[in-house]
């Protein structure tokens, strides 16, 4: 996973006023190029597209077990 800051003003960092809502803007424009964008106030939170393999070898309940992780509760 990615973030990136929004700003107004890059030399002086200076953000935009919350009001102008400027991190859905960049969000929907974001969706429409095909990036998964996360707005989360004043940056972005991207992460990779992942395919349905992908998800399925991270949740395996083999690569779990072979992080070793305490139970729950």
């Amino acid at each position: 996973m990615a973030a990136v800051e929004i700003v107004e003003d890059k030399a002086s960092r200076k953000g935009f006023d919350p009001g102008r809502k400027a991190d859905l803007l960049v969000r929907e424009v974001a969706w429409r190029r095909g990036l998964p964008a996360h707005a989360t106030g004043d940056s972005m939170a991207m992460s990779p597209v992942m395919t349905r393999d992908d998800v399925d070898e991270m949740v395996d309940a083999d690569a779990l077990d072979a992080a070793q992780l305490p139970p729950r509760g």
